[in-house]
């Protein structure tokens, strides 16, 4: 019989899915035998992300040859930890391998956290009940972060869905111009269900907003024109749907959760580290 030759994580499938696991740094510890064999196969199986590179990502975690096949692992990890179909992590691992970092203008955009640090740019909807979830996530993923992360926020009303949402981001960018963006913006989705035109000139006056400018910004169209300007960017970017988030100017195509996020968050810095070298 004809022996053959083990790859870079040895021919025993369990220590195979250890292995790999523990080099992109993702603990393996809780995944059972079968759990393993499932990672390794479809690490095996996806395009390896690292440019110009034709091989499999298992080979090429296993040889680090890029920092993004290692978080393609991590998110291979996390999939499999989740249960998650294989169809949906064959997306994701698809997804990142094409992924481009795209330029994403933040003049006059409300932004916290240090500069200089991975930025955070989310695309949101005041009345999107999904973006208020995601708003007290990013406050978990801020805290997280521990000082590495600056949070920029964009526009995105879907006014077909949301008729008041148009008019909150209109306000919110008034109360930006007063350098109260984030107090307003906590009123906002902290009263999402109660947006009306009284009900936004409530929170103006409760956040200090001064009422005479923001009602002749409000008539003169110019808060109306600040907030399409975001909404164009979005639609150059792609975004058709709230909330969406950029790291870094790669658009965030896994899960947002913490842990995600927090991946997300340190390839970033790994590969400006990188592009350094």
């Amino acid at each position: 019989m004809l022996a053959g030759c083990s790859g870079p994580l040895g021919s025993d499938a369990n220590k195979a899915a250890e292995k790999l696991a523990m080099i992109a740094k993702a603990d393996p510890s809780d995944l059972d035998t079968s759990a393993r064999r499932r990672l390794l196969r479809m690490a095996r199986a996806a395009a390896c992300p690292c440019k110009g590179s034709t091989d499999r990502l298992a080979r090429c975690a296993a040889e680090k040859r890029c920092v993004t096949a290692l978080f393609a692992v991590r998110a291979l990890v996390r999939g499999v930890r989740r249960g998650v179909p294989d169809a949906q992590i064959q997306s994701w691992l698809a997804q990142r391998a094409t992924r481009k970092q795209r330029e994403i203008k933040l003049d006059n955009t409300p932004c916290r956290g240090p500069e200089g640090k991975v930025t955070l740019v989310v695309f949101s909807d005041f009345e999107c009940p999904h973006c208020a979830q995601a708003r007290m996530l990013l406050e978990e993923v801020e805290k997280q972060a521990k000082g590495r992360l600056r949070v920029c926020f964009k526009n995105f009303p879907l006014t077909t869905k949301h008729p008041n949402a148009e008019l909150a981001a209109q306000v919110a960018m008034a109360a930006h111009a007063e350098g109260k963006f984030w107090a307003m913006h906590d009123r906002l989705f902290d009263n999402q269900s109660s947006l009306s035109k009284a009900q936004l000139m409530s929170y103006a006056r409760d956040v200090g907003l001064d009422q005479a400018k923001l009602t002749k910004a409000l008539e003169s169209g110019a808060l109306k024109r600040r907030v399409a300007n975001d909404v164009a960017q979005g639609e150059t970017l792609g975004v058709n749907g709230t909330p969406t988030m950029f790291i870094d100017g790669r658009e965030v195509t896994d899960p947002m959760t913490l842990g995600f996020l927090g991946d997300w968050i340190d390839e970033a810095e790994a590969l400006a580290a990188e592009a350094k070298k």
